[in-house]
């Protein structure tokens, strides 16, 4: 009796520790608050005119921020591969683009992409 008890314990804290841990790693996100203050990486190579301070600067960042503009651009058109592939590889080597265009024509995920 003393020893089925053991084996449960045993049991029960090798499947509790790792169900715990997932779910605190799972959890644990909703009940931290962090915000981090730091530079955007690529603000040392900003150029900003030499009449503008550091307060000037943010002020001007933080109402460029707050504009809350859509775009409606329309999707560019499908590019032909066997196009894209004679402008990589040069019109000399129409026989091996026309070979690759095939290879990848054979594929049955990228049919949909070829345009023939």
């Amino acid at each position: 009796m003393l020893r089925r008890k053991r084996t449960l314990d045993i049991l029960a804290v090798v499947i509790l520790v790792p169900v715990i841990g997932i779910a605190w790693w799972l959890l644990a996100p909703l009940f931290t608050n962090t915000t981090v203050e730091e530079e955007f990486p690529f603000a040392s190579t900003a150029v900003v005119p030499p009449d503008m301070d550091r307060a000037q600067v943010e002020q001007v960042m933080s109402s460029i921020a707050k504009v809350d503009q859509s775009s409606n651009e329309d999707m560019p058109l499908p590019v032909d591969p066997r196009s894209e592939l004679t402008k990589t590889l040069g019109a000399r080597n129409a026989d091996a683009t026309a070979a690759v265009v095939r290879s990848l024509a054979d594929f049955p995920d990228l049919r949909g992409l070829m345009l023939s």
